[in-house]
């Protein structure tokens, strides 16, 4: 069998074997339909010491090609290396000067000549044709012709690729005229399709073709009414939307001309879209570092909590008043703020329009009053306890003074006034006399504050009855108490019961002397 004779494997399954010389096409719709071609293509090439050329076209690049084969062929870049396959752009083989050159034929046979002088058993080609305008194709029909012309009787294989979506049936139609064979996907499976059936089909395209244009005819009719519905519509929605746009800047506006701090936000995410000065003064930020960014994004929200109740309540239409909370300025400062808000719709979308006021110093001052409160609650304390051990002390200072009193009172009465009373009833001159008098008027002016007290105690006694009391208030017996004053016992006795009457004490059994001390 000679070299022309034997037939070479195309790598590609639903073809198989073909001889030298054959000249086909590939059809494909997607960068996957291209690659599972050529892959298998250029490696069956390679295997049998072909040499191989390829020309690429976006959306493949060069790169991108060789790595696509290197996952079949690991030593892609080997074979590049040492010349077994060329990969190049569609730009350097079929153009000069910026223009398709049907001269490139003149480059086939060299590369060929080339290739079997180097010890190559042929020549595999692929060209991706999706570069052709529609006036290029005009040249471009000739050149197939003239290569289809060329391959014959030439150990060369060459598979041309087109793309579907950028063909005409008229194109189609001169494709299926160039080559002796095609390869396309339908329903998701490769077939091949031969000369003969690919002419038919691409007339039957020509004819579906023009029926579509007549369709499209028709159906611009309708479209031209629908676009003008719809551009009604889209004037309306312009206009709608730049009452929004409207609304939106005076929103903004009414934002940034609040002397306090205010700001708009999403709800969705409280997102800022917009704050005024005094915001950005009070927490140190750039206006671009706090719009389009969220609270949690800048670390303000001091108690997430906070964000989760206010989201619900603003969710239900309702307004936010005198809402504390505590936020954090760009520095770290923990500022605690009383918030108000009030839910806004701009461009569709719930958003709220909020102000605040810093109110740290008053929560420190509030702060400061109740540690203040505290101290003096304290100091009150301390002081209640004091003054109530003062009242003790004041309790036993009169207790004190009034038994100091008591007992000066008897002393007096017991050690002093019964001598004087039996120096007067002694014989004495008229200086004795008034030396004694002095004496008991100088002692009486002594007691007499004490006696003014005891006088108090006992109003209603008689001034005997207030003598005889005292006395019995010491412990002086009637007996004893008649010795003193010169009276008789049973005078003493009477005295004593006038007083059991004025002091209430008749018919009860009460000792008079415990009774009269405990005064």
């Amino acid at each position: 069998m000679s070299a022309m004779t034997k037939l070479r494997k195309t790598g590609i399954e639903i073809i198989g074997d073909i001889p030298w010389g054959t000249h086909f096409c590939h059809f494909y719709e997607t960068k996957e339909d291209l690659l599972d071609i050529l892959i298998p293509y250029f490696k069956a090439g390679l295997e049998n010491n072909e040499f191989c050329v390829w020309m690429v076209f976006p959306p493949h690049s060069e790169e991108e090609t060789r790595k696509a084969l290197e996952r079949e062929v690991p030593t892609i870049g080997n074979r590049l290396a040492k010349g077994d396959l060329e990969i190049v752009p569609h730009t350097e083989w079929y153009f000069k000067d910026g223009t398709f050159d049907l001269r490139i034929i003149s480059v086939w046979k060299e590369k060929l000549t080339q290739a079997l002088a180097k010890g190559y058993e042929g020549m595999r080609v692929n060209g991706n044709e999706a570069w052709l305008t529609r006036e290029e194709w005009k040249a471009f029909r000739p050149y197939e012709e003239k290569l289809s012309s060329l391959v014959v009787n030439q150990r060369v294989i060459v598979l041309c690729t087109y793309p579907l979506a950028l063909m005409q049936a008229a194109e189609l139609f001169d494709v299926a005229c160039t080559h002796e064979f095609g390869v396309a996907r339908r329903r998701g499976k490769w077939e091949v399709v031969e000369g003969l059936e690919m002419k038919q089909a691409w007339s039957e395209m020509r004819r579906l073709n023009e029926e579509l244009e007549k369709r499209i005819v028709e159906r611009t009719s309708e479209l031209s009414k629908a676009n003008e519905d719809l551009r009604r519509e889209i004037s309306d929605r312009k206009r709608i939307e730049a009452s929004l746009r409207e609304s939106e800047e005076r929103f903004s506006k009414a934002c940034r001309f609040m002397p306090e701090m205010a700001a708009i936000l999403r709800l969705s995410d409280w997102c800022f879209l917009d704050v005024n000065d005094p915001f950005l003064q009070k927490y140190g930020y750039e206006r671009s570092d706090v719009i389009g960014h969220t609270g949690p994004d800048l670390g303000l929200l001091v108690n997430p909590r906070a964000q989760v109740r206010l989201t619900k309540m603003l969710r239900k239409a309702q307004e936010v008043r005198n809402f504390e909370t505590c936020l954090r300025s760009k520095s770290g400062e923990m500022l605690n703020m009383l918030l108000f808000m009030l839910p806004i719709e701009l461009a569709g979308e719930q958003c709220v329009l909020a102000s605040g006021y810093d109110i740290t110093q008053r929560k420190h001052t509030e702060e400061a009053l109740k540690k203040r409160e505290k101290e003096l609650e304290i100091k009150s304390s301390q002081l209640e306890e004091a003054n109530a051990a003062l009242k003790v002390l004041l309790r036993q200072r009169e207790e004190d003074k009034k038994a100091l009193e008591d007992a000066i009172l008897a002393n007096i009465k017991e050690t002093v006034i019964p001598y004087i009373e039996r120096l007067k009833a002694g014989r004495m001159n008229e200086g004795q006399k008034t030396l004694l008098e002095t004496v008991e008027s100088n002692l009486k002016n002594i007691i007499s504050p004490f006696l003014q007290k005891i006088a108090a105690s006992y109003a209603h006694l008689t001034p005997m009855e207030i003598q005889i009391a005292d006395l019995t208030k010491t412990g002086k017996t009637s007996k004893e108490i008649s010795a003193l004053l010169g009276l008789s016992k049973r005078t003493v006795d009477t005295h004593k019961n006038n007083i059991r009457k004025k002091l209430g004490l008749s018919n009860k059994e009460v000792n008079l002397q415990v009774y009269l001390r405990s005064l």
